[in-house]
């Protein structure tokens, strides 16, 4: 609580410099708006974004909803474009304060200037920033905290918010309250503590369960640790036959292994000879591969000059052959183009002759499209008349038909009418017949029952008034004792808290007493010598309250010093002396120091006082010890007198004061604690009280507890009592209720049966009159329905005659129509033909030109072809090819001679190569023999190391194994090993970490069991915590009502010229309730704030918040037209309020009021030049306030 207090203080001293806005609604372009005094007053014409400013403010502390700044969303604060300016991506708000006094608290203390900032993206990504210091949003809350300042405070007015606070809510109100006391930080740690005593106990209900769960698991383990053991037991035995055996194995291995090493060098030695007989004929076979690639060298360039020999011989034929197909081509295509020429001659001639045809047919079809055209205009002409006779066929069938129809839905609904009448007569009749027996059957009543039914209820209702107030006698004794209980109970709780808290400081004091040592050293060497249990000096003596620095600055390290019989002992340390500061002192036996303690005085030191007559001591022979140490050292209270009475202090005595403070005759030590000795003896003497209070709680505790154990066999008692008494009551109720159901019943059944007479009797006379309805209505539609009848037969036979009428025009139309058709196609058949013979005339004119430029062509062709076969020669050609067969001839043959050279060199190599090849098998056969002992021999060390690397793993101790080796068989140790396996496999599943988990389990146990105690005291400890946190806040609470109040009481008769206001608590406790507004301006009675006026309201809001800032004032205050519904003299008040209140606080306050802006000393006008966009502009405060007699001025 002081610390809110101390940051309101603190932080009130803090300017606010300047505000920086970017992108900011309608603040686009960077802003920044100088506040340089106290009262600032911001003007300009609606709509043009001051508000914007008091938002801007609000946001950058911390405000998180959207609704609080006039939007939807948080990002509606980015600036949105205009019709000529586009939409920004972020927005940017910066408040700047004058620390230079160095007055804000925290880490910030230290800067002359601290700029809070926010930023947010587009995204949605907001942060924050302290001096460029990326912050978190608590951490800013956290600097205003309790200063008014915040989403709750009452620094910041903006519109509306005067009547929000007229019409809040008790505990909106009492926001404001909590904000003022600054007890909102206190309320936060009190959640906090809640939700952390919430959380441990749940923790303590886990740990509980998990412990319930844990010794079950144990006591499982303990069965399951047996049959490990004897698991164990097996596996060893088991493990020392499986090691002798494979110990067995591997020297049977080795035996067997050096065996194969024999042979393997025999088979060596054979093999180096057959090597040696290989290596002398792969040299022979490579001095025969050197010969034959000599002869295929010689054979191959042979080889090559007879293929290009026989490659131009084949060229030469080739191009012979060439020559004589092409002059056969040539005379095949002259052959080919004198067929063309006659058969394109022919073409023309067929061509003309069908030219003469097509002609003729285009005469023809033209004539017949000419006739069948004159002959179907004439039956067109026709066509309307017969058209005319089907139409007036076809209305007067349809006339008929429909009139038919209709005759016949009549005869059909009248039959329908005539069914449904005799089935509702069927239906009433068996209905009146079904009434009248259910009227003949219905039960006579039975009052005789339900008399007899009243008189039980009677009686039971007497038995069960009794047994109630029974019950409720009971229920109040058993009320009463549980309330002895319950105070009993909280008596014995608030016993066990004092008790639990003061065990708490106890363990507290008394582990600091044990940590006054902090040399390791030390310590080590004390328990190396047995002395770190002895008794310290400090640990023997008692000091007067208040001394206790006194006695510290005079003994100092010997406080903590040991005592001896003998100062000899220290020889047994002369090779191992302590490793840091010990003192110790020789015990004597006590002598009379009657006189030292008390000597006399000379006159002039009469009223002083021996340090040493303010010590007593637990052992009488430490006494002596202490009186030498403290013979010198006198005490006196204040140091003033110390220093005047100097001067009698011999040159070996010294004064000491409470603070510790030393005096000689020529010098003055100040005494600071500076170790760990330091207050030893207060806690000392703190614990020993301590000790006391709990030894008689605890006797109070045992009392209650006997108390409480009496009261709860009484309530136990009465309980049961209650019980029954509840079950008695509850049988008779249900023993009333069932009679009454019984009562009702019966009733109910008279009445329905009542009931049920009337409604027969009134349903047969309904039945009566529908039957003689229904009887009418039957008889008439029987009558209609003759009538029906005959009108249809009428109306049939003429529908007959008007149909065949209809069907001989029909006739008549559709041959008209027919002919008609048949001409209209003999037209366009004509007209199609017509097209035909000149697409065909065409065509064949078409044709006889293509074949005359043909033939003219395939002409010209035939006479190039003719001159070109007539120019070729082939002698030439004959020539060259007999000379390339003379050379081909005399190549064949040496080629011939080099093959025979060649295959000769090729059977020597052959034999060679057998040789080698026989070679080579005997060297194979030997190499797999040896590879078949060394894969033995490899067989047989991967045995011994398989056995080796067993044994070794297993542990195993060769040289203790190799007395067992060979005493049995391997067969024998098999069995065995079989026979152990068997009863390991009988024993069925094992778990063989039982043992670790039993002791894994128990070790849970033991820190579970811990972990309870400790949450038991933390819970302990929480709950202290809440008690005190409510105390605190509580009377912090109740100290600021009164004040605010107070300050209410003054302020409100100044604004209104009387009346008077008050906060006034809703119901229960300062903590839970609400507070409420009341105000009654002078001359009124109003019960309640809605029946004032808007001018009225501002102005109780007004005055509420002020009472708050003359109690808490805010750094700086922000109002937004708070003076929009005040009259000028209510103006004028206002400004004087805010004129006392500006001394201490910073006011920016936006208005229209020219009595307003009078008040400030500094004007900041805002202006939207740009539609939708905000900027500042400078201010003339003259021009502002009376711009009218400014005008004058500049006129005259």
């Amino acid at each position: 609580m002081e610390l809110s207090y101390y940051n309101c203080i603190q932080l009130n001293k803090l300017r606010l410099t300047k505000i920086k806005l970017a992108g900011f609604k309608s603040f686009v372009e960077p802003t920044a708006i100088p506040v340089n005094n106290d009262l600032v007053g911001i003007v300009g014409p609606n709509g043009c974004g001051k508000s914007n400013i008091i938002d801007a403010v609000r946001w950058v502390l911390g405000e998180s909803k959207a609704s609080a700044l006039r939007g939807e969303s948080m990002q509606d604060v980015i600036f949105g474009g205009t019709a000529q300016r586009k939409p920004v991506g972020r927005a940017s708000v910066e408040l700047v304060f004058d620390n230079s006094q160095g007055k804000a608290i925290g880490a910030w203390s230290g800067y002359s200037e601290i700029a809070i900032k926010r930023i947010i993206q587009r995204e949605g990504n907001s942060n924050y920033y302290i001096n460029n210091i990326h912050v978190r949003r608590r951490d800013v809350a956290d600097l205003f905290h309790g200063t008014g300042i915040g989403g709750r405070g009452y620094a910041i007015i903006e519109q509306g918010m005067i009547s929000r606070i007229i019409e809040a809510k008790p505990q909106e109100l009492k926001y404001f309250l909590e904000e003022a006391a600054g007890i909102s930080k206190y309320r936060e740690r009190r959640h906090e503590t809640e939700l952390r005593l919430a959380d441990t106990r749940k923790n303590l209900t886990r740990i509980e369960d998990i412990l319930s769960e844990l010794n079950k698991q144990i006591d499982h383990l303990n069965s399951q640790a047996e049959i490990a053991c004897k698991y164990n037991s097996l596996k060893q035995q088991l493990q020392k036959t499986q090691q002798i055996l494979w110990l067995q194995q591997k020297n049977e291995v080795i035996n067997k292994r050096q065996r194969l090493d024999k042979e393997i060098k025999a088979e060596e030695q054979a093999l180096e000879t057959e090597i040696t007989s290989t290596q002398s004929c792969r040299a022979q076979r490579e001095t025969a591969r050197t010969h034959e690639h000599q002869l295929g060298e010689e054979l191959h360039e042979l080889q090559g000059r007879l293929y290009a020999a026989n490659a131009d011989k084949a060229r030469i034929e080739q191009e012979i052959t060439q020559f004589h197909k092409n002059r056969e081509r040539l005379a095949v295509q002259i052959l080919d183009l004198e067929k063309q020429i006659t058969r394109n001659r022919q073409q023309i001639d067929t061509a003309k002759d069908n030219l003469k045809h097509w002609h003729e047919e285009s005469n023809q079809a033209q004539a017949l499209r000419e006739t069948s055209m004159q002959i179907c205009q004439a039956e067109n002409d026709n066509l309307p008349e017969s058209e005319q006779a089907y139409d007036q066929c076809q209305k007067a069938f349809d006339s008929l038909q429909q009139k038919l129809i209709m005759a016949e839905r009549a005869d059909s609904l009248k039959r329908t009418h005539i069914q449904h009448a005799n089935r509702m007569i069927q239906q009433l009749q068996s209905r009146n017949n079904r009434l009248l027996t259910e009227f003949n059957t219905l039960p006579a009543p039975d009052h005789e029952t339900i008399q007899n039914l009243e008189l039980n209820s009677e009686k039971i209702r007497d038995q069960l008034s009794q047994a109630e107030k029974t019950l409720k006698q009971t229920n109040t004794d058993y009320s009463l004792e549980s309330a002895r209980k319950d105070k009993i109970a909280s008596q014995v709780n608030e016993l066990q808290k004092k008790i639990s808290h003061l065990q708490a400081q106890f363990n507290a004091l008394h582990n600091l007493q044990q940590k006054i040592e902090n040399n390791d050293a030390l310590k080590d060497w004390l328990h190396k010598h047995n002395l770190e249990t002895q008794p310290r000096l400090w640990q023997c003596i008692y000091i007067e309250k208040d001394w206790e620095n006194a006695l510290e600055s005079i003994l100092r390290e010997r406080l903590n010093s040991l005592g001896f019989a003998q100062l000899e002992f220290v020889h047994n340390w002369k090779n191992d002396i302590p490793p840091g500061k010990l003192s110790i002192f020789e015990f004597r036996q006590h002598e009379d120091h009657n006189n030292a303690d008390h000597p006399d005085f000379p006159a002039n030191r009469k009223n002083w006082r021996a340090l040493a007559g303010f010590l007593s001591c637990s052992d009488q022979s430490i006494e002596p010890v202490l009186n030498e140490w403290l013979k010198h050292v006198f005490a006196v209270d204040h140091i003033h007198d110390a220093i005047q009475q100097r001067g009698h202090l011999n040159s070996d005595e010294k004064f000491v004061t409470p603070e510790g403070h030393i005096i000689t005759r020529s010098s003055i030590s100040f005494h600071s604690p500076e170790s760990q000795l330091h207050g030893v003896l207060s806690r000392q003497r703190e614990l020993d009280q301590i000790q006391t209070e709990i030894n008689a709680l605890e006797k109070k505790l045992k009392v209650q507890q006997s108390f409480l154990d009496q009261s709860s066999t009484n309530l136990d008692k009465l309980y049961e009592a209650t019980q029954a008494e509840r079950t008695r009551l509850q049988q008779l109720t249900q023993q009333q209720h069932r009679l009454q159901l019984e009562k009702t019943k019966l009733s109910q059944i008279h009445q329905q049966v009542e009931q049920r007479k009337s409604m027969i009797t009134k349903e047969l006379a309904e039945i009566d009159q529908e039957l003689v309805t229904e009887t009418t209505q039957k008889t008439h539609a029987e009558t209609q329905l003759s009538d029906l009848q005959s009108q249809i037969e009428t109306t049939r036979q003429q529908v007959d005659s008007a149909k065949n009428a209809l069907a001989i025009a029909r006739q008549q139309l559709a041959d008209r129509q027919l002919k008609i058709q048949n001409y209209n196609k003999k037209i366009q058949e004509a007209v199609f033909n017509e097209k035909i013979c000149q697409n065909k005339i065409s065509d064949i004119l078409n044709s006889i030109k293509t074949c005359e430029a043909e033939i003219t062509h395939l002409s010209a062709k035939h006479n190039q072809v003719l001159s070109e076969k007539n120019g070729q020669d082939d002698s030439l050609l004959t020539n060259q090819l007999h000379e390339c067969r003379l050379q081909s001839t005399a190549l064949e043959k040496s080629v011939t001679e080099r093959r025979n050279q060649l295959d000769i060199a090729r059977k020597q190599i052959q034999t060679i190569e057998n040789m080698l090849m026989a070679s080579e098998q005997k060297q194979t056969a030997i190499r797999e023999s040896l590879s078949k002992l060394h894969l033995k021999t490899q067989e047989y060390n991967l045995l011994e190391e398989r056995y080796a690397e067993q044994l070794s793993e297993s542990q195993a101790a060769e040289a203790e194994l190799m007395e067992f080796v060979n005493q049995k068989s391997i067969s024998a140790l098999q069995a065995e090993i079989n026979q152990i396996n068997k009863q390991i496999t009988a024993m069925g599943t094992v778990n063989l970490a039982a043992i670790k988990e039993l002791e894994a389990a128990s070790q849970r146990s033991d820190t579970l069991n811990t972990q309870v105690r400790d949450l038991k005291e933390a819970m302990n400890i929480l709950e202290d915590a809440i008690d005190q946190i409510d105390q605190e806040t509580r009377k912090r609470l109740q100290e600021t009502f009164h004040a605010v109040n107070h300050n209410l009481n003054e302020i409100f008769p100044v604004i209104f010229s009387g009346g008077k206001a008050e906060l006034i608590l809703c119901e229960g406790t300062i903590l839970e309730s609400g507070l409420m507004l009341t105000a009654q301006p002078p001359g009124k009675k109003n019960n309640s704030l809605h029946l004032l006026s808007g001018g009225e309201k501002a102005l109780t809001a007004l005055a509420l918040i002020f009472a708050l800032f003359r109690l808490k004032p805010a750094p700086f205050c922000l109002l937004d037209e708070v003076d929009a519904p005040l009259d000028d003299a209510n103006t004028t008040r206002f400004c004087e309020l805010v004129k006392k209140l500006s001394q201490q606080t910073q006011f920016l306050f936006i208005s229209h009021n020219k009595i307003t802006m009078e008040i400030a000393q500094q004007l900041i006008g805002i202006t939207m030049q740009n539609q939708g966009i905000s900027s500042v502009v400078a201010v003339d405060i003259a021009n502002a306030v009376n711009p009218v007699r400014n005008k004058e001025t500049a006129l005259s």
